[in-house]
């Protein structure tokens, strides 16, 4: 029976585009779509060398392949995308939301599954594309699209899950079938099962999760009468839905009793498929586990990583790539950053399936693009996120989970201009050269002139860009964007009397060769434009060198460690400043619940600069308190401090063995953040105001603001609105001021006067006015004196205007 996340997109005549490492899309692609990754396609010839090897390149006057009208490849051309596709896009659009498709899954490899091999059952990519073959005229029946390999979808792919304790777990209701001596065997033995669409050889690699024990390996294979019943069935031409689902249980003795383990299956169709690598974790005494780390490839060249976790952790996902023989680290090699990440809740149901812990309901994805034989170390580290945890808990993992990673390996070119010549009898203002792949990934370019000439050879293209992947849907064609191998040149000669343009495709010579490939020759290719001449030496190497024809993967490596005793006295982050509550005296009490790892002296002090105290209000000493702490909460006072005072603050901390370390600003090993920031509270009141008070009369009132305390007043001159008429501006009112012991006001007033008559309304654009800037008056008032009966009156004078009086009261 053909999997739900098949169905939809496999028929049993079909053929579906793939390139190496081809993938199964699930119920993602239930519904064909399509999803264009360029704008337009374009035919492009297929270039022939002109030298291969080591041979010297003929002069640019002599005849060359590509210009003889007798050499059939010459016309032989292939479709393309018109351009590089857009690199801002992190993930082909198809990509991404495959991605997003599987990280919501707490089981990857399950809706994933990926053919590796040829048709043959051999160790290629498969056969060539029918729609656009390297030799031949192409089928008379293919839409248009880019090169890729296809592979026929009858039965030549391997989907299979491996479950502990069956039949229980994922596809566990297929195991109904086993013996009940295998389901329940004699005490030290623990049972297992396989479901499989294909017979295949299979392994099974375990040990225990924390890697005290070497991984071994168990050989698999298809019970004979079951291969036998598939094989007649297929001989008979049973479908998808009616070929036999391949189930069989076995056990494995020896294992430790009540530990953890996680394993791996693997396996070969009788087809030759490789199916995607299933991870699963089991406890031999069939209690849920903790869940470890999960690798699933997408492609040959993206690689997602999967975890869950509680509501009470945080989870970090990285991947370091390091040489193939360096031992796994977390803490080395060149960090990798995500292409993608995402978050989201599992059902339980899931869980349930796969036996895990039920409180690991939260998932974190992050998806990778690795380069070609690349060797990673992936690193899932869990933290305690908890509401009661201090933040230096929340640095150091409580839990991490480790796989190493290999990537296929293949050759990848590098191209180089090996020489140039000018033959137009022109002055060449231009030329210029792109690279991208055939699947339309940019690479370099290069421009020069006949007064800015280039020397050679001049490196045009690199293996670097060689690091991720794509696939793009084309109704029920599937193309996958990793490489194909070919590149693309795009050149332009451009003449005092015109340009010239040509692309040529420059054909991959790896023979679809996955792992450890033999190095061709160089080759050389000419390409000529408008009697410019310019030679392309093409050359491989191999990617990473880790030798593998597909993707490898350890088995999770998982550990508890222990808590390492920073040096330095710790401070929990999250300490915070209260304020008692505001009153009319004009001071507060400040409270900072100091939570420390350990017994210290400490020295608090709110300042205006490093180690400098602030004054406190009453001006009589420093706000600074010293004192001793116990590991755990204390509560530290500062006492007469002024309402609406807004400062840093610091916390000096000393162990018994003399380390001693400042908390605050400053330092990045002792960064406290926002919560050092001091927030004395302010006494929110309704403040009545009156503005009065002369200037130029007859004159437009442009600008009349208050603001007390951060609030605008929103003055309204209510004797005569904009026009200062008599120059006696007037405005009272009630505004909800937040007042500290010291309140800032600020006041700004600007006037235009008239140049000669003032019109009959100066609201009007109306005559002639003369500019005058705005003039802006600061200050403070205290607390104190706006609480005395009459309040607080602040005279203003304002050049060149006269004066303006605010009564501020209770």
């Amino acid at each position: 029976m053909t999997p739900r996340w098949i169905r939809p997109v496999v028929a049993a005549t079909s053929a579906l585009a793939l390139g190496a490492g081809a993938l199964y899309l699930g119920t993602l692609f239930a519904a064909p779509e399509t999803v264009t990754v360029a704008t337009g396609t374009e035919s492009v010839v297929v270039a022939e060398p002109i030298v291969i090897g080591d041979e010297p390149i003929p002069a640019a006057d002599e005849q060359t392949p590509d210009e003889d009208d007798e050499t059939p490849d010459a016309t032989r051309t292939v479709r393309v995308p018109a351009g590089p596709v857009d690199a801002s896009a992190r993930l082909d659009p198809s990509v991404a939301e495959l991605v997003d498709t599987l990280a919501a899954s707490p089981d990857p490899a399950y809706e994933l599954t990926v053919i590796g091999g040829s048709d043959d059952g051999g160790t290629g990519g498969g056969t060539d594309d029918a729609c656009a073959p390297r030799d031949g005229e192409p089928a008379t029946d293919c839409p248009e699209g880019l090169r890729s390999t296809v592979l026929p979808l009858v039965r030549e792919y391997l989907w299979g899950t491996v479950t502990a304790f069956p039949p229980s777990g994922v596809n566990g209701s297929r195991l109904t079938g086993c013996s009940p001596e295998v389901v329940d065997p004699p005490e030290g033995e623990t049972p297992f099962g396989v479901v499989a669409n294909a017979p295949a050889r299979f392994q099974l690699r375990y040990q225990p999760v924390d890697g005290s024990v070497a991984p071994r390996v168990v050989e698999l294979s298809t019970p004979d009468d079951q291969r036998a019943a598939y094989q007649a069935a297929i001989a008979a031409g049973a479908d998808d839905a009616t070929t036999p689902v391949n189930a069989f249980c076995f056990t494995i003795p020896e294992l430790q009793p009540d530990t953890v383990y996680t394993a791996q299956l693997t396996g070969t169709s009788d087809a030759g498929a490789e199916m995607v690598p299933y991870p699963i974790s089991f406890n031999t005494a069939g209690a849920p586990t903790r869940p470890s780390l999960r690798l699933t490839p997408v492609g040959e060249n993206l690689l997602l990583a999967t975890a869950l976790r509680t509501q009470d952790q945080s989870l970090d996902i990285r991947a370091f790539e390091v040489d193939a023989d360096a031992p796994p680290s977390c803490d080395a090699g060149t960090a990798l950053s995500p292409a993608a990440r995402a978050e989201s809740s599992v059902d339980p149901d899931r869980l349930l399936e796969l036996n895990v812990l039920p409180e690991y309901h939260e998932q974190h994805a992050a998806t990778f693009r690795v380069s070609p034989g690349a060797t990673l170390v992936v690193c899932a580290r869990w933290f305690d996120a908890s509401d009661d945890s201090a933040s230096w808990e929340r640095t150091q993992p409580i839990y991490t989970s480790t796989i190493v990673a290999q990537s296929p390996d293949r050759l990848v070119p590098s191209l180089e201009i090996a020489d140039w010549h000018d033959g137009s009898g022109l002055d060449v203002e231009s030329v210029r050269l792109e690279v991208a792949t055939a699947e339309g990934a940019s690479c370099h370019s290069a421009e020069w002139s006949a007064d800015d000439p280039i020397t050679t050879p001049r490196v045009l293209c690199t293996a670097s860009f060689l690091d991720g992947s794509g696939v793009h849907v084309e109704g029920d064609r599937m193309w996958d964007l990793g490489f194909s191998g070919d590149l693309v040149v795009r050149g332009r000669v451009t003449l005092p009397t015109g340009y010239s343009e040509d692309a040529r495709l420059l054909p991959a010579v790896d023979g679809d060769c996955r792992g450890a490939c033999p190095i061709p020759e160089d080759r050389v290719y000419r390409m000529q434009l408008a009697g410019v001449t310019i030679d392309l030496r093409e050359s491989w190497t191999l990617g990473g060198g880790n030798g593998r024809s597909d993707w490898e993967f350890t088995t999770a490596v998982d550990e508890s460690p222990a808590y390492v005793v920073p040096e330095l006295p710790q401070l929990d982050i999250d300490s915070v400043w209260t304020s008692s509550a505001p009153n009319l005296s004009g001071t507060v009490t400040m409270t900072l619940d100091l939570m420390v790892d350990r017994p210290v002296d400490y020295v608090v002090l709110i300042s205006e600069e490093l180690g400098v105290g602030f004054p406190n209000c009453s001006g009589t000493g420093l706000m600074e308190v010293r004192g001793h702490a116990e590991a755990g909460h204390t509560p530290v006072r500062i006492y007469d401090v002024c309402m609406g005072l807004y400062a840093r603050s610091q916390v000096e901390l000393t162990d018994a063995a003399g380390h001693s370390v400042v908390w605050g600003l400053f330092d990045s090993r002792a960064w406290w953040g926002p919560n050092s920031l001091v927030r004395a509270a302010t006494l929110e009141r309704d403040i009545r105001y009156r503005v009065d008070g002369s200037v130029w009369p007859n004159a437009r009132l442009q600008t009349f603001e208050l603001w007390l305390g951060g609030t605008d007043t929103e003055l309204v001159n209510l004797r005569g609105g904009e026009c200062t008429g008599d120059g006696l501006p007037f405005d009272e009112g009630t505004a909800e001021v937040g007042l500290g012991s010291e309140t800032r006001y600020h006041f700004q007033l600007q006037v235009w006067r008239f140049n000669g008559r003032p019109p009959d309304d100066c609201a009007d654009d109306i005559g002639t006015y003369i500019y005058a800037p705005a003039v802006d008056v600061e200050g403070t008032f205290a607390l104190a004196d706006l609480a005395r009966p009459d309040g607080v009156v602040l005279e203003l004078h304002i050049p060149d205007e006269g004066t303006i009086f605010i009564h501020l009261w209770m």
